[in-house]
């Protein structure tokens, strides 16, 4: 009987669930200190997924990726994410949570970043803005870089945080349109 009950709420849930499809993304990243100090850098190559219950509202997960060499940096040529996040054998930076709080546009969103080789936990700070047509979270999260690196010092040029924040937008209307 209770495996009964789990199936229908399995396929509840599948049922309800749409398809949405990234169409705009967005991640930046900040330095707190060190050598190369004030380092900020951009990538518009962050790829993301939700799954997401049209009915109520509710988003049951978040994921995203990105390839830490996608990233220009304003300081030229130096690609300060991807050389702390040793981009030459861990090339991206990933992210999922299947723990979501919701109240009302305000997201907590809890998960484990791949960094550098570790898993790590981080807790997402998020807005949603939603309408008809799209569906957008825009989030800030900081990474301690003492958790991926094991001696972090100002004296070696590591930072002792990184500041992400990143835009994610969703077109719910895209799969309908192919």
């Amino acid at each position: 009987m209770m495996k009964t009950k789990i199936f229908k709420s399995v396929m509840t849930s599948f049922v309800l669930l749409t398809t949405v499809t990234l169409s705009f993304s967005q991640i930046n990243y900040s330095a707190s200190s060190g050598y190369y100090y004030p380092n900020t850098g951009t990538s518009n190559q962050l790829s993301a997924t939700i799954d997401y219950d049209d009915t109520t509202g509710v988003i049951n997960s978040f994921e995203f990726d990105v390839f830490l060499f996608s990233f220009l940096n304003t300081q030229g040529s130096f690609n300060m994410i991807a050389w702390l996040g040793g981009a030459d054998y861990f090339p991206s930076m990933e992210f999922k949570s299947r723990s979501i709080d919701q109240e009302g546009e305000d997201l907590t969103i809890k998960g484990s970043l791949y960094f550098r080789g570790r898993y790590m936990p981080v807790t997402i700070y998020a807005e949603r803005e939603e309408d008809k047509n799209q569906f957008t979270i825009n989030g800030k999260f900081r990474i301690a870089t003492s958790d991926f690196i094991k001696f972090v010092s100002p004296r070696r040029g590591i930072p002792t945080y990184l500041n992400m924040d990143f835009s994610v937008t969703f077109d719910k209307n895209a799969s309908l349109k192919s």
